[in-house]
């Protein structure tokens, strides 16, 4: 069953949330965040663990809040508590009660993040925040706005920039309470806002400038945790693992990066998992190869690097997994690595190419449509970076990936071709005519001028303006003689999947 009313609410909140991650954008999580929109409304559903009727109970009365540690905190490094996972309940979600009178303090705890805790400043921290900020999450009106609510306290939270006992008191207890609220039955946008501001606590603020602040590594092992656990509901596993990308791309230590790479490593070649849809282990797959790209390591003896060629060559790999792949092979530094076969890797990589090219027709010939080239040139791009390093086809450059590491002449003959040939398809693809002449017409607004009647041509094949909107608006096909505006898509479609076929034949000799 579909949970309408949580998708609504999610999608809003997931289409907002690149505000969460700190300049990822720059080193390719383009991916990750375009993923994490289909994921999070695919988790809204939690086709089993929704219906599942363990948690139907009453709700437990609100803990009261622990005992304040001093002014002197340690760092939040010893002081995790693992929470059970509670399944959501759908329409039977937990809240909390908001005080509304700690709203006029609010200013008191900003001022004293700025500044430091002042005597009585942690206790107030706490009180506001568990009975007003965070209740104020759980209040239904407010689950619209809930990146927006995240982003605002995060910048408080961020405004901390010199008090070393502030910091460590305030991502001390919120470790707890975040974790707290990620694994019990709160509304899944509430949810997945808390296990996202989880991953966003910081260690230490930037150092300067434009500088990047120290995850917070008592974070880790709890996104982790969250990110791989099965049993965990998807919509709090894309949180932790957007959390793990974030660490993944600051975190400089070694330990840290070797426990990040090896949970995404398996969580990449995971092909199902109980109690997810296969859509939704799909994307989180992503996910996780999104990461290691972003990591940069080819891994021990080019470990990283064979895990993703391997799923860039498997047919049976869903295709949006094979492009993250793809890409992040791009993205890898290689060293003197013997494991790896510069040849070997090109024809994956082109054969990959080729699975892309055929599955895209094959779904034309099938559903008797036109051809997608955005999907295509999506596809074949993320193969060029994996070949080059990048997926400017006006740059011959190499800069990275799978051509990087040739030294052989015939090799380097071989994979241009390769190469030349893809960006010939990303070329013909792009074209700015081609793509206008595939794209449908627009659908008219309601209301009155436009054209209306099918366009140029009314119902009954003589043309001229009518009325602009649903049911009278529609696009015709008309009665009179020529072709219609479906008709010449057609054309140009089939044109093109017959250029791509013929180039098929030699293209496939360059692969095998």
């Amino acid at each position: 069953m579909i949970l309408i009313h949580s998708a609504q609410s999610i999608f809003k909140v997931i289409g907002l949330m690149a505000r969460s991650i700190i300049n990822l954008t720059r080193i390719g999580l383009f991916a990750i965040l375009a993923s994490a929109v289909l994921f999070g409304g695919l988790a809204i559903a939690q086709d089993k663990k929704a219906v599942k009727g363990e948690a139907k109970a009453k709700q437990p009365a609100a803990e009261k809040p622990a005992e304040k540690a001093p002014a002197e905190e340690a760092p939040a490094a010893e002081k995790t508590v693992t929470k059970p996972i509670t399944p959501m309940v759908s329409g039977n979600y937990k809240t909390l009660k908001v005080d509304e009178s700690l709203k006029k303090q609010l200013s008191d705890v900003s001022r004293s993040l700025r500044n430091g805790f002042g005597p009585g400043g942690a206790d107030l921290f706490d009180k506001i925040c568990d009975n007003y900020i965070l209740a104020s999450w759980t209040d239904p009106k407010n689950h619209h706005d809930l990146a927006n609510l995240r982003g605002k306290f995060r910048g408080q939270l961020q405004s901390c920039k010199t008090s070393v006992p502030t910091r460590n008191h305030f991502n001390n207890h919120l470790l707890a309470k975040l974790q707290e609220m990620a694994n019990d039955n709160y509304h899944p946008a509430v949810r997945y806002n808390c296990m996202l501001l989880l991953g966003e606590l910081d260690e230490k603020p930037p150092t300067q400038v434009n500088g990047m602040p120290t995850p917070l590594s008592a974070a880790l092992p709890i996104l982790l945790k969250a990110a791989t656990d099965d049993q965990q509901v998807d919509v709090v596993r894309l949180a932790a693992l957007l959390g793990v990308a974030r660490h993944a791309y600051l975190l400089r230590d070694p330990d840290a990066r070797r426990k990040v790479s090896a949970a995404m490593s398996t969580l990449a070649t995971t092909r199902s998992s109980p109690g997810t849809s296969p859509d939704g282990q799909s994307w989180a797959r992503c996910i996780a190869v999104d990461t290691l790209g972003m990591m940069g390591s080819a891994g021990d003896k080019g470990a990283t690097a064979q895990l993703l060629l391997e799923i860039v060559d498997n047919n049976e790999d869903p295709m949006r997994v094979r492009v993250a792949a793809a890409r992040a092979i791009g993205n890898l530094t290689y060293g003197n690595l013997p494991g790896l076969v510069p040849d070997t890797m090109v024809r994956q990589l082109g054969r990959m190419a080729m699975s892309a090219c055929k599955k895209e027709i094959e779904d034309c010939e099938e559903q008797d449509r036109t051809i997608s080239p955005r999907r295509l040139i999506d596809q074949l791009a993320a193969v060029r970076i994996g070949l080059m390093g990048h997926d400017n086809i006006r740059d011959e450059q190499v800069k990275g990936g799978a051509m990087s590491l040739i030294k052989k002449a015939e090799v380097k003959k071989n994979a241009t071709a390769i190469q030349k040939q893809i960006d010939r398809w990303i070329g013909l693809l792009d074209a700015e005519e081609l793509v206008k002449k595939l794209e449908p017409p627009k659908t008219q607004t309601p209301g009155m001028g436009g054209p209306g009647m099918g366009g140029e041509m009314d119902m009954m094949g003589m043309g001229g303006p009518g009325m602009g909107g649903p049911g009278m608006g529609m696009p015709g096909r008309g009665m009179g003689p020529g072709e219609t505006e479906e008709d010449k898509r057609k054309k140009v479609s089939d044109d093109v999947i017959a250029k791509i076929k013929e180039d098929l034949k030699d293209f496939a000799a360059l692969v095998q």
